[in-house]
Parts: C-alpha cells; structure tokens; sequence
C-alpha cells in the first residue's frame, strides 16, 4: 500500500474525527489500496469502491473517483458517522469495524455482510494490530502488509465442504458469530431493520392464511346451509 495514499486516507479521516485505522481496513478489502481498482463489472471505482448507478460515485466523473483525495473525501463522511453512531452504541474494536462498514455503504446493504467480507476486514484488523489506536503512522503493519490483498466480491460468500466451516460461514453471513451468541443485544442491533422487516413479512404471511382458511370455512359452511334448506323444502313438497 502505498505511503501517500495512507496518508491521505489518514489525513481526511482525522478531518472528519474519524480514526484512521478504521477508513484504511475498509479501503484495504474494497481496493487493497489500488486507487486505480475497478470493480463490480466496471461501476465501482477507486480506493473505496464507489459505485456508479445509484451509490456513492453518482454524480462524479470515473477521472474523479479514481483520484485518492477526493474517493477518500466523498467515502470517509459516511464512514465517520457509521463509526459514531457504533461509538454511542457502546460498540468498539472489531465489532465497531464491522458495524460501521456495514452501515456505510460497505459492502452493500445492511445487515447482510458475507462472510468473504468480514473475513477480510478481520484480516485488515488484525494487520494493524488490532488495537483503537486512533492512528496508524506510515510504515506500520498496516501500511506494508496489505499490498496483496485483493478485492473481495461482496456477492460470493466463501463456500467450503467442511460442515462446521459452512455452519460457520452461514453464520457469519446472517451477523451471528460466537461473540453475538453470547452478547445477543449486540446482533440485534447491528439486524434490527433485518429482523423487523422479515417478522412483518410472517405475520402478514399467516394473516392471509388465516383469511383465506375463514373464507374457505365459511364458504363451505353456507354452501352446507342452502344445500339443506333446498332438501327440506323438496321434501315439504
């Protein structure tokens, strides 16, 4: 990774009162730090990735989101207030690097993070030690060893034959990890939205049901009740 543009992304996160380890671990999965990467069949753009058609990148030139300051300047607002609200919630270390990814934009919609995803933001993580430094100087872990990481597809979560990986990974792909299984509050602050839309979804499902068993109940019995009263009447003839 390159020191000038650590320096960069450091130097505006610190502008927004962001910490700059957590913009340089997102940068790292999204572009390994290339800010020439394109991404997502040609729509995704520079060192965070920013999407063309209906994300972040709309609006700017593909000349634009390739430059390091202003991809940096138009990622790290988002990412800023991400972190703040994980802050209020009480969320720190990794768990405030995933939540704040999660809700800016990083990979894509909330409450889904693949595993693939957070696998390497783990990686990026523990690469800078690991540790809320509140910066990450040029030089460091952080700085040299993500040269090669690659950009991870957001709609590939790892797949693998091993039962207990799989389990794992489905896991981690529905934000419930060993950490969240102890610490429930946690998931269901980071899938509160998720959560509430798919229990809506079964409650309206059953409510038609119920509807649609009611109709076909009463329909029956009215059906039974005019068969009978035509039988009476025939046999009062």
């Amino acid at each position: 990774m390159a020191a000038d543009v650590t320096s960069i992304v450091s130097q505006v996160a610190l502008a927004y009162g962001l910490p700059p380890w957590v913009a340089l671990d997102i940068m790292a999965v999204e572009s390994g730090g290339n800010p020439n990467a394109v991404g997502d069949n040609g729509t995704s753009f520079g060192l965070f990735q920013l999407h063309k058609g209906g994300g972040q990148g709309d609006g700017y030139s593909v000349s634009q989101l390739l430059d390091p300051l202003t991809n940096a300047q138009i990622a790290i607002p988002p990412i800023a207030r991400a972190y703040k609200e994980a802050v209020a919630q009480g969320l720190s270390g990794f768990q405030a690097l995933v939540y704040t990814a999660d809700h800016s934009g990083h990979p894509d919609e909330v409450g889904f993070m693949p595993s693939s995803y957070e696998s390497a933001l783990y990686k990026a993580y523990k690469s800078g030690g690991g540790t809320d430094n509140g910066s990450v100087p040029t030089g460091t872990a952080l700085d040299t060893s993500l040269t090669g990481l690659q950009m991870l597809s957001a709609d590939a979560p790892q797949a693998s034959n091993d039962p207990l990986t799989a389990l794992d990974n489905a896991m981690q792909f529905e934000g419930i990890s060993v950490g969240s299984v102890l610490n429930p509050g946690a998931w269901l602050v980071k899938n509160f939205d998720a959560l509430v839309l798919r229990v809506t979804l079964c409650l309206v499902g059953m409510i038609l049901i119920l509807v649609g068993l009611l109709k076909v109940i009463g329909g029956g019995s009215a059906s039974q009740g005019a068969n009978r009263a035509a039988t009476i009447a025939m046999m009062a003839r």
